[in-house]
Parts: C-alpha cells; sequence; structure tokens
C-alpha cells in the first residue's frame, strides 16, 4: 500500500477546470422521438443555477447527453430568483450563490447511425446503480416553486426509483429485456429496457465496513446544510455493526480527524454519536481536496482486503479553498492491487455545485447522493436495503453489450453513455439490492420487414468484488417473444423516462413567457402519461409522487 500512499501526495498537482469562477454553456440537442411520440429528445447544457442566463456560448458535440454548469443556487440577490426553501427542516438557508463550475462533456456516445447490412453491439453505461442525486435535486426545485434549471441526468431517474426486477442469485447477476413497440412505421418506433439486478443482502450477510466520513464544516454549511449531514450520519449508525471501523475527519480551510479507526459497538454507537453530534459548522472556506486527501489517507491506513472500504464525503460542493486532483481519487478507487476504496458523495447545500460532486463521485467510482430534507436522510441511509445499496458493491466493472438484429440500431439512449467500442465505455459497479436499468428507443434502418424470430441478447460482464473473478450472464429473446410480454417494469421505466425527457425539453423552451402555454401543454401530456402507467400498475407509489411533482411544476407556468 506504501505506493499508494506516495501516489496520493505526488497527485497534489494539477487545479482542475471543474473549480473556475464562472462557467461555459455548452447547448447540445438532437432531434429524434420521444417515448409517446414524436418530438425532440431535448437535450440542453446550461448554466445551472437558480439565476436566469443570457448567455449564448455553445460547444459542438457529438453526444446525445447533457453536461451544465448545474449549482443549485436559491438566493437572495436581485436576479429573478425565487426563494422559497420547502425543506423540512426549520433553518432557514444562507447559502450564497457560488457559480465556480464549468461543463465538459465525456460521454463516449458513438452515432452508429442506420445500416442495413450491419448487426451492431453497443456496450451501455448507466452510471454506478446508486447514483441518484439529479431526481432529488429537480424534486427540491420543483417544491420550492422554481424553474429545474439543473442538469437532468436521465439515468439517475431510472437509478432512484424503485423497480421490482427478480434478485439475482447470491454472486451472480440477473439480466431481463423488455421490449414494447411506441411509434408504429415512425421514428423510434420501438422501446428496449434491460434490467440487470444483483443479489439480496442485510446487514446480517454483509461485509464488515471500514468507514471513513469526510465532513464539510465550512461556512456555508451552516443551518439546514449541516442538519442534514448530522442526519445522514444519524441514520447510517443505526445500521452499523459490531466490528464495523469508522473514522471522522471535518475540515474548512483546515482539517481535523475526530474520530480514528474507531471500532463500534454496535447500532447508534455512543462514541460516534457523540462526535457527530458535537459537530459545528465554523467559518472559513471549503478546502475539498485536503478533507478528501486527508479521507482516502485515513481509509487507506485501516483498510482490509475483508471489508467494504468506503469514504463517505458529505458537503455542498463548493470548493473555495486548495486543489482538487481526480486523479487521486481514481487511484485509491481502481487500484489494481486490492479492491479500492470506494466513495459515497452525498450533497446537502443549496448554494450547490452538482457538476462537481457528480465527477467527484464518478472518479471515485461510487453512490452520489442529494439529501434535501432530514425525512430523505433517513429515507436513504436508515432503511436497512437502501443503507447497504448505497454503502456496498454486489458486482465490480459491470458492463452490458446489447445486439440488435442486423438492420436494427439505437436511435436513442437514456443511460450515461454508450458505444459500440467496449473500450469507450467504462465499466460501473452495481450495488446489492439494486438494479441497473438501460432504456433505449430503438429502430430498423429503412422499410425492412420486422421478423418475430430476429433475436435481441443482452450480456452483462462483471466482477466478484472480493476475488476479482470475471463472470458473465447473457439473455437472449427474439422479438416476437419479447413484444407479447412487456413487464410492468418497463411500464415504470416509461413513465419515468417520461417525466425526465419532460424537464429536459421545458429547459430548451429557456423558461420564455412566451413559451408557458407550450410548457403547460408538454407537462399536462407526460402528466397524464404518468397517471396512466401508475393506474395500471395498481397506483405506483413512486408514479403518483412523479405526477404530483408535475402538477406542482404546472403552476410556475401558469399565472
Amino acid at each position: 500500500m506504501k505506493h499508494i500512499q506516495s501516489t496520493a501526495i505526488l497527485a497534489v498537482t494539477v487545479f482542475l477546470s471543474l473549480i473556475v469562477l464562472g462557467c461555459s454553456d455548452n447547448s447540445d440537442s438532437q432531434t429524434g422521438s420521444s417515448l409517446f411520440g414524436t418530438g425532440s429528445d431535448g437535450d440542453s447544457d446550461s448554466d445551472s443555477d437558480m439565476d436566469v442566463d443570457t448567455d449564448t456560448d455553445s460547444d459542438s458535440d457529438t453526444d446525445t447527453d447533457t453536461d451544465s454548469g448545474s449549482d443549485l443556487d436559491i438566493d437572495t440577490d436581485t436576479d429573478i430568483d425565487i426563494d422559497s426553501d420547502t425543506d423540512t427542516d426549520t433553518d432557514t438557508d444562507t447559502d450564497t450563490d457560488t457559480d465556480t463550475d464549468t461543463s465538459t462533456d465525456t460521454d463516449t456516445d458513438t452515432d452508429s447511425s442506420c445500416d442495413p447490412t450491419v448487426q451492431f453491439t453497443y456496450y451501455l453505461s448507466a452510471d454506478d446503480s446508486n447514483s441518484m442525486a439529479s431526481p432529488v435535486i429537480a424534486r427540491k426545485l420543483i417544491n420550492a416553486g422554481s424553474w429545474v434549471n439543473t442538469e437532468v441526468r436521465t439515468w439517475e431517474y431510472l437509478n432512484y426509483y424503485n423497480f421490482d426486477y427478480t434478485p439475482a442469485a447470491p454472486g451472480h447477476v440477473n439480466v431481463v429485456q423488455d421490449l414494447r413497440v411506441t411509434n408504429p412505421g415512425e421514428s423510434g418506433s420501438y422501446a428496449l429496457q434491460i434490467g440487470v439486478s444483483s443479489p439480496e443482502m442485510t446487514n446480517a450477510t454483509r461485509r464488515p465496513f471500514n468507514l471513513v466520513f469526510s465532513l464539510d464544516t465550512s461556512g456555508s454549511m451552516n443551518g439546514p446544510p449541516l442538519t442534514r449531514l448530522k442526519a445522514v450520519c444519524t441514520a447510517i449508525a443505526g445500521n452499523l455493526i459490531d466490528g464495523d471501523t469508522v473514522s471522522i475527519i471535518k475540515w474548512n480551510t483546515l482539517t481535523t480527524v475526530l474520530l480514528d479507526s474507531h471500532i463500534v459497538i454496535g447500532p447508534d454507537d455512543p462514541t460516534f454519536l457523540t462526535v457527530i453530534n458535537g459537530i459545528t459548522a465554523g467559518g472559513g472556506g471549503t478546502d475539498l481536496h485536503q478533507g478528501l486527501q486527508t479521507a482516502y489517507l485515513k481509509a487507506q491506513a485501516s483498510f482490509s482486503n475483508s471489508r467494504i472500504n468506503r469514504v463517505v464525503l458529505i458537503s455542498d460542493g463548493v470548493a473555495t479553498a486548495g486543489i482538487l486532483t481526480q486523479t487521486l481519487i481514481a487511484q485509491m478507487a481502481d487500484d489494481s492491487m486490492t479492491q479500492g476504496i470506494y466513495l459515497t458523495g452525498v450533497g446537502t447545500g443549496l448554494g450547490y455545485n452538482d457538476t462537481l460532486m457528480d465527477d467527484v463521485t464518478d472518479a471515485g467510482k461510487g453512490a452520489y447522493i442529494y439529501v434535501d430534507t432530514t425525512t430523505e436522510a433517513a429515507a436513504m441511509f436508515g432503511d436497512e436495503s437502501r443503507f447497504l445499496a448505497n454503502l456496498e458493491v454486489a458486482s465490480k466493472d459491470v458492463q452490458v453489450a446489447l445486439t440488435l438484429p442486423t438492420g436494427w440500431f439505437i436511435e436513442e439512449f437514456h443511460g450515461e453513455s454508450y458505444s459500440t467500442s467496449s473500450s469507450a465505455v467504462e465499466p460501473q459497479h452495481l450495488s446489492p439490492n439494486d438494479t441497473m436499468v438501460f432504456h433505449q428507443l430503438i429502430d430498423l434502418c429503412g422499410p425492412l420487414p420486422v421478423s418475430p424470430g430476429d433475436q435481441i441478447t443482452a450480456t452483462a460482464t462483471y466482477k466478484d468484488p472480493i476475488s476479482l473473478m470475471p463472470s458473465s450472464e447473457t439473455t437472449t429473446d427474439t422479438v416476437g417473444a419479447l413484444l407479447v410480454s412487456t413487464s410492468q417494469q418497463m411500464t415504470k421505466g416509461d413513465a419515468i423516462i417520461r417525466y425526465a425527457q419532460t424537464l429536459k425539453e421545458i429547459q430548451t423552451l429557456m423558461y420564455n413567457p412566451a413559451n408557458y402555454t407550450t410548457i403547460v401543454a408538454m407537462i399536462d401530456s407526460a402528466q397524464a402519461d404518468v397517471l396512466t402507467a401508475s393506474a395500471s400498475l395498481g397506483s405506483d407509489s413512486d408514479l403518483n409522487e412523479i405526477a404530483g411533482l408535475l402538477l406542482t411544476y404546472r403552476d410556475v407556468f401558469t399565472p
């Protein structure tokens, strides 16, 4: 492990463009078919604070995803902001507006185009199965009566909401495909959904934990952000077991170790809770790099191959001091001689750099969660199943290969990235009690006949998180069989995508009052589809919540 420590110390040499004052607006769009009919894919990049920006900078990209400077600022300046915090917390947020991020497209999407003579195999990524901050940030803004002027990462909506896929057998994954007709004879004629589910796990069957809490106590964390930070730690404490090791590091411009490799005695360990309850937010800036570096070195010092080794970063993501080197994080997460030190990033603030936290957790091979209330903290970390999904790993380096019949191609992908080259798509980790969901629109190239006997194959390759032994699971289904057996999981996936895509399409209209009538019509159409899907599933609670959010969002655009 000495070479890792040396790498960590020497790696701090670059001030990434992630932390630069100001931000550039990327504008990517691709015309295609919407999920329930023809329309626009609606991807757009914007400087995503709560201000109305007039920047017209654009980058020319070839992917179909969007990246944006996603500050979640609800502030008190004189811009056209809606300053309404609807948290269940009793404090008032006092975060300041800090536009400190830049937009960088890193997706590796490949436009395979249409060729009636070629059989394409695509490699798919939906990010780690528990990266899911985007829908919670959107919900926060909607409930605050604000525009969703933040990056909508569609795949995180599929990660966040619950699917009822059959769990896999221990040591395996379960691969399921669904197909349905969307627009007969038109662009995007079929929707295909692939679910890759993991085994179930409980606290009684999991590995011991080596957790290092890296806690932001800078001035911007005062008030509700610190309340939520403590709520996250308290919820985690309730699921710790005898023998888990925990360390606590707090930081602003200075870094202090509050608890060093403490072995807990079980749930709600009194020593751990005493330290957490005594934490206060001071003044000063936010040296995110130093806080992370110290946490990784501490996790390394108590590293064990028999444990899950993880840094839990809780912050508002506003780095105002020090430097951040993604190389350091990626090295600790991916060292070839160990199982790695994983990262869970939890955002709790409002003057908030969503893009930075997303990039940091991508490099750290781990979960990215946004906690907007103490209730959300309990849901994400107090519930045993979700607690393990956010902190454990069931399968490493999961990559899905999708082989379509000759002449078929992906027209619109709703994941993070896809490519016809396996090396261009980074494998991701799958948590226990969880499912990776891949959703895409596919079509035939030209007026080719649809043969019911044509086969669609999905193969998931992965590694055991302890032995690192590679494995794979494959499912092959005919087009005809899939079209007569669409499951409830796809019905739910379609509705979730409909919601996320509607939020993205509204962003392309730039929140211009002249477009409000159009926006309201889009929301009404999406809500009707979501309610129909919910009813067909026997009143699905997640879809009912989404329908309610759409109704609330409608009010933003009506006088």
